[in-house]
């Protein structure tokens, strides 16, 4: 292999700002930012790891209830207008037929 070769230089260099960016990545998940201030996830206390960890799964329960909802509303909605659909063709067959 040679490494003057232009196109391994370039794939090195790739590498190698790829792992920045993927250390870039890790620092960034391990903040924790609460009311402006930034917070070291590692460097916080049991309690309140436990603490942003019942936030978090919180939030993401509440998310999928409103996704639920959303389609519960959906769904009711199109009952209803098929109710009431159905009582229009209805009336106008009474109307024909009365």
């Amino acid at each position: 292999m040679n490494l003057k070769d232009p196109g391994i230089q370039i794939c090195l260099v790739l590498t190698h700002i790829h792992k920045e960016e993927i250390d870039m990545a890790e620092k960034k998940t391990n903040v924790i930012t609460i009311d402006g201030v930034d917070y070291n996830k590692d460097e916080l206390s049991q309690d309140q790891t436990y603490w942003i960890n019942q936030i978090n799964n919180l939030q993401t329960k509440s998310a999928n209830i409103r996704f639920e909802l959303d389609q519960i509303l959906v769904a009711q909605n199109a009952f209803t207008n098929s109710l009431i659909q159905s009582l229009k063709t209805e009336n106008k067959k009474e109307a024909v037929n009365g």
